[in-house]
């Protein structure tokens, strides 16, 4: 016969284990708690600061293409790298205070990736909301499509690059073991970004272009090696921070930051010495509209050909005027060798004010392996031709130019005709 103190505290013991969480719930508790308690979650204010200025203080013709739009984006990291450190220093500083307790227990390494997890994953949530409003800019331009393998390719080294410098902050502040790491580690991290921006930029420059990314794309090789550098980085300075002072040569603790650090230099300095260029040709797709010329668009530009058209008339109607040979074709894309076939900048597709359509027609005359101005009697070919085309766009007048021949300043219309027909000629002849 059990007493009832006994069965009393049978039942409590039972109760008791029946409360206690169990593996499965326990992670995603910890996890909460860990994110509750990351500095990573006050500075989600700083972050989007900072990516709403990156977006809206800059200039945004990227708007019509998935890809520019996407890859110059990234171009936020350069400022966030440093914040992404000074928040790792932050935490790092903070697991310091207990490092005689977690490096006895060997948990030390768990600690600061789980700390530096935290801050990357509360940077993560204004980061890719940025990136979600961009792509709606996009998506309200009429840019046909959506983002795809090569839009998606640029988030992985865009990522990596964070995440490297939250490990090598969190690194960095449980070593110094003081909150004072965190402003250091931020200013360090900024001033080393733009040494290696001057010296390389491919080596952390995972986004941004001053120019359109039409008929390009990021070279997937340079992509792995960014990968391969700011994984093993992170890798280096996480065993670099947590492993004993008097480690053995043979010891693993030791060995696995010297290779981390072996591979770093080794991927760091292939990407150094690359000499090819940050971008691959790739195949553009293009919506062409009427004849002489046919103006062909890339989707995303083709909303108003008829403009495009407009923009160019002018100047077309001067050709028309003393014979010349029109163009068969402006088009938007790579540079051509072929003869009477243009190029069609965005300025211009887009018909914003100031754009200059004299210098996309006058590429439907010029060779591009060319150089005119090898000659005197070539630069004067280009320029007069150049200028007359200034003067039907109403931007310059031939009279009060110093650089155009005298023949344009003062003969008769006819002998103008006759000279222009042969000075487009020895364009398209690069003679």
């Amino acid at each position: 016969m059990v007493s009832p103190v006994t069965a009393g505290t049978g039942q409590t013991e039972r109760a008791a284990l029946h409360e206690q969480p169990s593996p499965v719930t326990a992670v995603p508790t910890v996890v909460r708690l860990l994110l509750r308690r990351s500095v990573g979650r006050p500075a989600i204010l700083a972050a989007t600061a900072v990516i709403i200025a990156n977006v809206m203080l800059r200039d945004r013709e990227w708007v019509h293409l998935w890809d520019w739009a996407w890859f110059n984006y990234h171009f936020v990291t350069i400022f966030l790298g440093p914040l992404a450190a000074g928040l790792g220093a932050w935490e790092g500083a903070r697991l310091a205070r207990a490092h005689d307790f977690l490096d006895s227990a060997g948990a030390a390494r768990r600690a600061l990736v789980s700390a530096g997890g935290a801050v990357f994953a509360w940077l993560l949530l204004p980061y890719l909301a940025g990136l979600a409003w961009v792509s709606v800019m996009v998506m309200r331009t009429d840019a046909p499509g959506g983002p795809g393998i090569i839009e998606f390719s640029t988030l992985g080294p865009a990522l990596a690059f964070l995440a490297a410098w939250v490990m090598v902050g969190a690194a960095a502040g449980y070593r110094l073991r003081s909150p004072l790491s965190a402003p250091l580690a931020a200013v360090v991290s900024f001033a080393v970004i733009l040494t290696l921006y001057i010296v390389n930029y491919m080596l952390v420059r995972v986004g941004g272009a001053t120019g359109s990314t039409l008929g390009l794309a990021p070279r997937p090789e340079i992509q792995l090696g960014q990968l391969m550098l700011y994984v093993n980085t992170a890798v280096w300075a996480l065993t670099s921070a947590t492993r004993p002072a008097k480690a053995p040569l043979r010891d693993p603790g030791r060995l696995l930051p010297l290779s981390a650090g072996t591979l770093v230099i080794a991927v760091g300095l292939a990407i150094f010495f690359d000499s090819g260029p940050d971008f691959r040709d790739r195949p553009v797709a293009l919506r062409c509209f009427g004849q002489e010329p046919q103006i062909c668009l890339v989707p995303g530009y083709d909303g108003h050909p008829e403009r495009v058209r407009a923009a160019f008339e002018p100047l077309l109607a001067g050709l028309r005027e003393i014979g010349a040979p029109l163009p068969t074709t402006m088009r938007m894309g790579d540079p051509s060798e072929e003869d009477l076939v243009g190029l069609i900048s965005e300025e211009v597709a887009l018909g914003e004010k100031g754009s200059r359509v004299t210098s996309n027609l006058i590429s439907a005359y010029k060779r591009f392996s060319c150089d005119y101005f090898d000659t005197e009697d070539q630069r004067q070919t280009w320029h007069d031709v150049y200028f007359w085309f200034e003067t039907l766009e109403g931007t310059r007048s031939l009279k009060d130019s110093i650089f155009a021949s005298e023949v344009l300043r003062t003969s008769s219309r006819e002998e103008q005709a006759a000279y222009l027909r042969g000075a487009i000629d020895r364009l398209r002849r690069c003679a």
